[in-house]
C-alpha cells in the first residue's frame, strides 16, 4: 500500500467518524425539536452545531480521495494472477502439516491431488475441496487445510475400524455370495447382489426389532471395496479356506453404479471396477 493510500485511508477513516457524529446530532435535534416542552435555546444550540458538521461536510473534496483509491485496487486486482502461486504453495505445506503420519502419502497429481485411496479435487478459488475414492464422490468440504487435514485423519481412522478383517470377512462375503447364487447354478454372482447382503447383515438386532434410521447401520460401497482391497493384500488369512475371484466389469456394466465396484490396486488412486464374485470353499 503506497503512502498516499495510507493517507486517504486515515482521511477516510477519520471522514467516517465525522459523518457518524452529524448522524447521531442530527437524530437529537429532529427528537427534541418534536418535543414541544425542549427549550429553544437548546433548540438553537444544537442547529448550530448539526449545521456546522454538515457545513464541514459539504466542502470535502472526494476527487484526489477517490484516484488514490481506484489506482490502488486496479494495482492490486493486476497483481492477483501472481499471487496464487505462493498461496497454493502455503495452502499444501498447511495441507501436508495436518495430515500427521499420512502426510508421507500426499501427492501432487497435476491439477488435484491423491492420498492414499482418495483422490482430491480443490477448487481453491471457490473455497471447496471434491474427495473422491475411485470414482465414488464422498465429500465436499470447505479449502481449509487444517480443518480438511484433521477430517482426512479421521476418515482413515474410521475406515480401518469399521473394515472387518479379512478372516472374517471372507466368511460373511462367502454367505452373502452363496445366498445370491442364481438358481441356474452360474458361479458368476453380480457384485451388486452380494453388495446388498452383506448390507443386510450389518444390521443390529436393534435394527430388526425397530427398523428406524437411528437403528441403521451404514455399509457405504467404499467400505465394501475397502474389505475386498484388504481381502486380496490379506491371502494368508483365508486363501487356505477359500478361492476367491472377482472378474471385471465390461463396458456395458458399468452404466449403473449398482452393478459394479471399483477396488483400489495398491495404496493409490488406481484401481478397476469389477462385476462379478466367483467363490468356492475348499475341502
Amino acid at each position: 500500500m503506497t503512502e498516499a493510500t495510507d493517507r486517504w485511508l486515515n482521511e477516510l477513516t477519520a471522514r467516517i467518524r465525522h459523518l457518524r457524529r452529524l448522524t447521531d446530532r442530527l437524530r437529537r435535534l429532529r427528537a427534541e425539536s418534536a418535543r414541544p416542552e425542549t427549550h429553544p435555546q437548546a433548540l438553537k444550540k444544537r442547529h448550530a452545531e448539526v449545521a456546522a458538521l454538515l457545513q464541514t461536510a459539504a466542502a470535502w473534496d472526494w476527487t484526489e480521495g477517490w484516484q488514490v483509491l481506484q489506482a490502488y485496487l486496479q494495482e492490486l486486482q493486476e497483481s492477483l494472477p501472481e499471487r496464487w502461486l505462493p498461496w497454493r504453495q502455503h495452502w499444501f505445506q498447511q495441507l501436508t502439516e495436518s495430515l500427521g503420519p499420512l502426510a508421507g502419502s500426499l501427492q501432487v497429481q497435476g491439477a488435484w491431488l491423491s492420498l492414499g485411496f482418495l483422490r482430491i479435487e480443490p477448487d481453491l478459488e471457490g473455497g471447496r475441496v471434491t474427495i473422491y475414492y475411485g470414482p465414488e464422490r464422498i465429500e465436499t468440504r470447505r479449502a481449509e487445510p487444517k480443518a480438511l487435514g484433521r477430517w482426512l485423519q479421521r476418515w482413515y481412522q474410521d475406515l480401518n475400524r469399521r473394515a472387518l478383517p479379512p478372516d472374517r470377512f471372507v466368511e460373511r462375503l462367502w454367505q452373502a455370495y452363496q445366498e445370491a447364487r442364481p438358481p441356474s447354478g452360474d458361479a458368476r454372482v453380480p457384485i451388486g447382489d452380494v453388495y446388498r447382503r452383506l448390507v443386510v447383515y450389518r444390521q443390529s438386532p436393534a435394527f430388526w426389532t425397530d427398523a428406524e434410521s437411528r437403528h441403521f447401520t451404514p455399509y457405504p460401497r467404499y467400505l465394501f471395496s475397502y474389505e475386498l482391497y484388504r481381502l486380496r493384500e490379506a491371502p494368508n488369512a483365508w486363501s487356505g479356506r477359500f478361492q476367491v475371484q472377482l472378474l471385471t466389469a465390461a463396458f456395458e456394466t458399468t452404466r449403473q453404479r449398482g452393478d459394479y465396484v471399483w477396488v483400489p490396486e495398491g495404496f493409490r488412486p488406481e484401481g478397476a471396477r469389477y462385476a462379478f464374485l466367483v467363490m468356492e470353499r475348499k475341502g
